[in-house]
């Protein structure tokens, strides 16, 4: 009998730890947030009436650090004026648009998320 209690408690014991290795992996997430980022770039010309999309523009997407600005990647609008980037890190950052706007950019960490038009002129 003693021999079987001896079983019992090592049973409860690598059950209690397989329960704390759950606990502990539900606690971290197991994985960081990677943003996808979408945006459009509209132009203006002085002879069109409205905006529109302004197809061919190179945007750069810099990271604010502490020690300043970092390049991340660059991206270029498609016909619709439509940019991308993917599995951005939550943060601070900016966006250059044809080497001459710079807006600021907040990424939030969660799954995707859409940046308000620039307006280039």
């Amino acid at each position: 009998m003693h021999h079987n209690n001896s079983e019992n408690r090592m049973l409860i014991t690598k059950i209690l730890r397989v329960f704390a290795l759950f606990a502990i992996l539900l606690a971290s997430p197991l994985h960081s947030y990677a943003t996808e980022l979408r945006g459009r770039v509209d132009g203006m010309h002085p002879y069109a009436p409205k905006p529109f999309p302004f197809g061919g523009a190179k945007v750069d997407l810099y990271i604010l650090l502490p020690r300043g600005a970092r390049f991340i990647r660059s991206a270029y609008t498609g016909g619709d004026g439509m940019y991308y980037f993917s599995k951005i890190r939550p943060g601070k950052y900016t966006l250059i648009v044809n080497g001459k706007l710079n807006i600021p950019l907040l990424v939030e960490p969660r799954q995707s998320q859409d940046i308000p038009p620039i307006l280039f002129r």
